[in-house]
């Protein structure tokens, strides 16, 4: 376990200092550049100036990516495809390539260009979406597009992970059932379920589509059906999408069908679970609390409304049932409470509304980790100036830093992160420079493994860091270091015990 464990420290540090490397400003991955819908001679320039049009950013979308996501010219992305580095089938964000980006985009003309280059229409992306459902979750509804696919070799009654087809996938969006009634003649089953038994109704009233489920329920389909989690259409409505929730108006729908509004599900939730972290309008707490929902009920794994308020970082719903809920510092099974939350998404506002409330800033999880090693694994450079200003209110409310965490220091959070200034912040504050983590290692021996340099190594031993220190293995920090590839060219002998 040890090895395999030391194995993956060693490849981390390598992909977050080449990332790190790649993070200094490329026009080429700047989204409001590419509103402007450049084209190619505009692309030219920007690149001629230094903008890298190949290498990705951090999360795997490059310039090509962000062109066809955009909108932008077709001659514009066929430039892009010429340059090396750019393979027609080059994996991207989530593992898509770029033909399903297209495909998302609903870009028709792009989509002839690019299988005309030989994309493969096949390929399928880490969340099990391929060219067609990709294109289908979109909401797309230009049959041109899916007689394109038929003519490419591709089976319309392919479905997505979950087991739904393209008529389940259309019908949050579709209104008329025009697209739907297509997909019928290509032989799909309009009675066709996912995986767990979630029909044509469900899908529609996931996207709040109330025209389509009242075209449905005229033709005979079930509206009380429950699926295989439990759920009626209320609840699986409740779970929204993605940055979309349902309205007031959906579930004052549902109310008039006579279905059960305080439905609870096999996993222990009821709709005010899912509403609290996603809805914008507390007017939807009010009505469901009104109709009798219990918001202090817990789901499978101890999780209340107010927590998912919380963990969803929705200040509105969370200012709402903090006055209602029983216990200001509830904590799920995992020991995360309300402000754990709060610290977790870095949220100052609801840290701070929620401890004039009456919660605990010294509240520990069931590992013994309290919020400043939330807060530690919670950093990123995009929230750097946010993380400053938390570490101060942790400060001044007296949350010990000392005892963050039992298993991982905040030194060894930073150390892991690779971010030079979360390391410092981590010294400031004064921790232990010779604490062993869970898996034996001091921050030396973390750095040792992780360092593309010696400065960080000299850095922890001016502050006093112990070379002598041994692993449980027996390592010492000079030990990792000569394992460590990216330190092969740079002298360690300092590492030594003297």
């Amino acid at each position: 376990m040890m090895k395999k464990s030391l194995i993956l420290l060693l490849l981390v540090p390598t992909l977050i200092f080449a990332q790190r490397g790649q993070q200094s400003t490329n026009e080429l991955h700047n989204r409001t550049f590419w509103q402007t819908l450049p084209d190619v001679a505009t692309v030219k320039q920007k690149i001629k100036e230094g903008n890298d049009p190949v290498t990705p950013n951090p999360a795997a979308f490059d310039a090509i990516c962000f062109a066809i996501m955009a909108k932008a010219p077709v001659e514009t992305v066929e430039y892009l495809l010429s340059l090396p580095g750019n393979d027609i089938n080059k994996p991207t964000h989530d593992g898509r390539s770029y033909l399903m980006w297209a495909g998302n985009t609903g870009n028709l003309e792009l989509m002839k260009l690019l299988i005309s280059k030989g994309a493969d229409t096949k390929i399928v992306g880490s969340h099990g979406f391929n060219w067609f459902t990709f294109t289908v979750n979109s909401g797309h509804e230009n049959t041109d597009i899916y007689d394109l696919m038929v003519a490419n070799g591709i089976d319309l009654k392919e479905t997505n992970r979950a087991g739904a087809n393209a008529i389940l996938l259309l019908a949050p969006h579709n209104k008329d059932g025009k697209i739907i009634e297509y997909f019928q003649q290509k032989g799909l089953d309009i009675h066709a379920t996912d995986k767990q038994g979630n029909n044509i109704l469900f899908y529609a009233a996931k996207g709040g589509n109330i025209n389509l489920i009242k075209k449905y329920i005229s033709q005979g389909f079930d509206y009380k059906k429950i699926n295989a989690q439990g759920e009626n259409m209320v609840l699986f409505a409740s779970h929204g999408g993605r940055g979309y929730s349902n309205p007031l108006e959906v579930y004052h729908y549902f109310d008039g069908l006579g279905l059960n509004l305080t439905l609870t599900n096999k996993e222990g939730q009821n709709a005010l679970h899912n509403i609290a972290s996603n809805t914008k309008d507390v007017a939807i707490v009010d009505f469901f609390i009104n109709k009798g929902i219990d918001i202090h009920q817990e789901d499978n794994d101890g999780n209340t409304a107010f927590l998912n308020a919380a963990k969803g970082n929705n200040n509105l719903v969370l200012q709402k049932l903090a006055p209602l809920t029983k216990n200001i510092n509830q904590q799920n099974k995992e020991g995360f409470s309300a402000i754990t939350y709060a610290t977790q998404r870095i949220n100052l506002e609801a840290f701070e509304m929620l401890k004039e409330k009456g919660a605990n800033p010294n509240i520990v999880d069931t590992n013994g980790n309290n919020l400043y090693y939330h807060l530690f694994n919670a950093y990123s450079r995009r929230n750097g100036e946010d993380f400053e200003t938390y570490v101060n209110a942790l400060t001044s409310t007296g949350v010990s830093f000392k005892n963050a965490s039992k298993k991982e220091s905040p030194l060894h959070i930073a150390i892991s992160k690779g971010d030079e200034k979360l390391i410092q912040k981590a010294l400031e504050l004064g921790a232990d420079i010779n604490q062993k983590n869970g898996d034996g290692l001091t921050p030396l021996h973390l750095a040792a493994m992780k360092a593309t340099n010696a400065k960080l190594l000299q850095l922890l031993i001016s502050k006093g860091a112990d070379k002598k220190t041994l692993t449980d293995f027996d390592e010492s920090a000079y030990d990792l270091a000569k394992e460590n590839e990216l330190l092969s060219p740079i002298d360690i002998t300092f590492l030594k015990q003297s």
